[in-house]
């Protein structure tokens, strides 16, 4: 599947170019995973991020167009960061650098797989036995969404499924 990365398009699947990931790759330290892809790979990635911020963050404002196929370009979208409106033609920046970093995050692993040990401490084949974690947690051990992405994002949005996760800050 080819991007489409029309602002504003009823048919658009992704946030960014391939060349715009490749000119972000370029000066990004730890991004020789992205190299080595080829361009059908990388458009992949770059389409299935877009689509996993979209449905992960609920964005200030609202979309520009009933028809528009992604969350942005947005009306009234208040970056609480900034303190500024960003401009309602555009696809902010941070909503390009989180797409790319959370392709990089997902290059060498599938962050919404589930966890196959989760709640378990220890699996033995032999005389079947399992253990259960100590805590009894029956959470996932490592989050769809890398902290990284929060961050870029913290100003223009909000998680949607926040009853789905928790977050941990330590102060």
């Amino acid at each position: 599947m080819a991007i489409n990365a029309t602002i504003g398009g009823s048919v658009s699947n992704s946030y960014v170019t391939l060349d715009e990931a490749d000119t972000y790759f370029e000066s990004r330290n730890h991004s020789s995973d992205w190299d080595e892809c080829d361009d059908e790979t990388k458009e992949k990635h770059l389409i299935t991020a877009t689509n996993q911020i979209d449905w992960f963050f609920d964005f200030n404002g609202s979309k520009t167009d009933s028809t528009q196929a992604l969350s942005f370009p947005r009306y009234e979208c208040y970056d609480n960061k900034l303190d500024e409106y960003v401009e309602s033609d555009i696809i902010p920046n941070k909503v390009k650098y989180a797409v790319f970093e959370l392709v990089l995050a997902s290059l060498n692993e599938d962050r919404f797989a589930d966890d196959d040990m989760i709640g378990l401490q220890e699996v033995q084949i032999g005389t079947l036995r399992v253990k259960a974690n100590s805590s009894g947690s029956w959470q996932k051990s490592k989050q769809p969404i890398p902290e990284v992405v929060y961050k870029i994002l913290s100003g223009l949005s909000s998680l949607t499924n926040s009853s789905m996760f928790s977050r941990v800050i330590r102060f």
